[in-house]
């Protein structure tokens, strides 16, 4: 479980007992919002200490005391870490000693010495920068020999990057969010630039999602971007690619801000994908005082990009949680867990949190590559 301030701890499954916390494990307490700050999604990586057990891949960074425009934050780190013990095996600062919020994703090989990892650099108001790097640098404690992909001097890279084979070479490529409303492919042999796609007026703090949503072959992009410069956004800029020309297929404009990330599934079996989103919406009262909603929605694009609901419109703003879709209950029938607050007066409200189960009358006629934040392997590969 990972959590901000430097709340990162192992829980047993079955009971709930605390197996480590990172914190007590490392007798970092005197470094808590000094050097350690928010952990981000960590990964598995290959058995480094020789008990059988996949070792711990994260990134942490990102002091939420520092005022918006502060450009002295402290660096952000990746940090190695004994699965079974908490214990850090090694860490590196960010080669431009930037701050980071972005959780890092690896490629798909499995053998250290070729397994490749991705991290960003920067936030809202901060520059920064998009690097891949070879896990057995990290490993060597030599991150500086990251190659940078993409950067920006005014903002950073926040949103996790995904890795899907785009070209159809056989080899995972690079799709990144940047937060000043770019999306980037990049090849995964060459990391040289695919295509650029500049979503204008827009800010990016969501993940892309993957699947094929022309009726080609080849894998497309989706994108949930902001209109407006933060903290001042107004509605939503949602953006397919395809995914082999980088040319837009389809964007609207509709529901108000959020950075929660799209999910993905065939639902009528027709071979293209549709794109399941949360979807916040505003109103007023008799008496003129605004009113916040949010609901679940599906774009088919088959039928032109035609957007219906799920469900009646619920009281409350879903700022930042990205739903999960399955079968809960193996009845081969899709179910969606989400939550959102309900206070219906703030849209950046966390009180009142309500968690929903929604079940549905769509079958699950194959497995969900992306069900979930980062996918359905919670690793950010398609």
């Amino acid at each position: 479980m990972a959590e901000g301030p430097a709340i990162l701890q192992a829980i047993d499954g079955r009971d709930g007992t605390l197996i480590w916390d990172f914190v007590a494990t490392n007798q970092l307490k005197n470094l808590v919002q000094k050097k350690y700050f928010n952990f981000y999604n960590p990964q598995l990586i290959p058995d480094i200490t020789g008990d059988g057990l996949p070792e711990i891949i994260v990134s942490n960074g990102g002091n939420v005391l520092k005022a918006p425009y502060d450009p002295n934050r402290p660096a952000g780190r990746i940090i190695v870490i004994d699965s079974s013990s908490g214990k850090i095996i090694i860490e590196a600062e960010t080669p431009d000693k930037k701050e980071t919020y972005h959780s890092v994703t690896m490629s798909n090989h499995v053998q250290i010495d070729e397994i490749e990892v991705v991290f960003g650099t920067g936030g809202e108001t901060i520059g920064g920068k998009l690097y891949v790097v070879g896990l057995k640098d990290i490993l060597n404690g030599d991150i500086k020999k990251a190659k940078v992909l993409a950067k920006n001097e005014d903002k950073g890279f926040v949103a996790p990057a995904v890795w899907a084979d785009l070209n159809k070479d056989g080899i995972e490529d690079i799709i990144a969010n940047a937060v000043d409303g770019k999306v980037y492919a990049f090849d995964g042999l060459t990391k040289k630039l695919i295509w650029e796609v500049g979503i204008p007026d827009t800010e990016i703090y969501s993940s892309p999602a993957v699947g094929f949503f022309t009726k080609d072959q080849t894998l497309d992009v989706f994108v949930n971007a902001n209109i407006g410069i933060w903290p001042l956004f107004t509605d939503c800029s949602n953006v397919m690619i395809d995914g082999e020309s980088g040319k837009v297929k389809y964007k609207q404009n509709f529901g108000s801000f959020q950075s929660t990330s799209p999910l993905v599934l065939d639902i009528n079996g027709d071979s293209v994908d549709e794109i399941i989103i949360c979807e916040n919406k505003s109103g007023a009262d008799r008496a003129g005082k605004k009113l916040f909603f949010n609901t679940i929605s599906v774009i088919d694009f088959a039928k032109k990009g035609r957007k219906t609901s799920l469900l009646p419109m619920l009281a409350g703003h879903n700022t930042s949680s990205t739903p999960w879709m399955g079968d809960l209950d193996k009845d081969n029938m899709l179910d969606i867990v989400f939550c959102h607050s309900n206070n219906m007066h703030h849209t950046y409200a966390f009180d009142g949190l309500q968690i929903n189960l929604l079940k549905t009358e769509i079958p699950i006629t194959k497995p969900l590559k992306w069900g979930a934040y980062m996918g359905s392997g919670y690793n950010g590969r398609y």
